[in-house]
């Protein structure tokens, strides 16, 4: 004979791809695992019925998690749970989340200053929401060791008559700072969807100021994920003559 279904309040799951989760009192003995039938858009990978797993809490109520696809659109959807001998409706609540996957995750260049360099990257949306890189950016260059250098030597140096400590702190900062590098995007700015992976060709507008025989980092954000940008700085030519790139 067919379970009949239970007429309690649904369960409802809350949270983000890949897993949603949802406290409930279930009846006691608490299976370890329960069927989960979700109506899930059409153009998810999976849609249909799969396997939630249940923990007790250690008192009345139990914590159900479910796995969904990474590319569930935000929404509210509706379903059902069969567990412990019964059918129970279900609620599931999906956030919305931006998650971003850079490859290369580091670039190495050596370079002069002044010059303009062209980097390729890959820019994955693994979430379910879209995010816009923008056509330009500015990044900050500091050398690399330079703030571990800085703090070292604000502490040591002796200080002048009037100055403060972190005067001085600040003063070493400012010494090691490359200046603003441009990154400017040639190919794919704009929204990147979820799911789609962007290929990004961007031009780096090397500052003049920085020093020959140097190295500098600068950190470029894309939401959750970056990529970190180093530069080495060719040394100067003999007769102080820049070597063009």
């Amino acid at each position: 004979m067919a379970a009949m279904r239970d007429t309690a309040a649904a369960i409802r799951f809350r949270g983000f791809p890949p897993s949603l989760t949802a406290v409930a009192e279930l009846p006691a003995p608490t299976p370890n695992w329960a069927t989960v039938d979700i109506d899930l858009p059409q153009k998810t990978t999976s849609r249909g019925r799969s396997l939630a797993q249940v923990a007790s809490s250690g008192g009345r109520m139990s914590v159900v998690r479910l796995g969904i696809p990474m590319g569930t659109p935000p929404g509210t959807y509706a379903g059902n749970i069969s567990i412990a001998g019964g059918t129970r409706s279900a609620v599931f609540e999906v956030g919305s989340r931006i998650q971003l996957r850079v490859v290369p995750d580091t670039v190495r260049l050596e370079t002069n200053a002044g010059d303009q360099i062209d980097i390729t990257l890959t820019i994955v949306a693994v979430g379910n929401a879209p995010w816009e890189l923008r056509p330009v950016e500015g990044l900050g260059l500091y050398k690399v060791d330079g703030v571990e250098r800085a703090i070292g030597q604000a502490f040591i140096a002796e200080l002048k008559r009037g100055e403060r400590r972190i005067d001085r702190l600040a003063e070493e900062l400012r010494a090691g700072h490359g200046g603003i590098m441009r990154v400017a995007i040639q190919d794919g700015a704009g929204t990147i969807g979820p799911g789609e992976a962007r290929t990004v060709r961007a031009r780096l507008h090397v500052p003049p100021r920085l020093r020959p025989g140097q190295r500098y980092l600068a950190t470029w954000p894309f939401h959750d994920a970056q990529c970190r940008i180093e530069l080495s700085v060719r040394p100067a030519r003999a007769g102080g003559k820049r070597r063009s790139s």
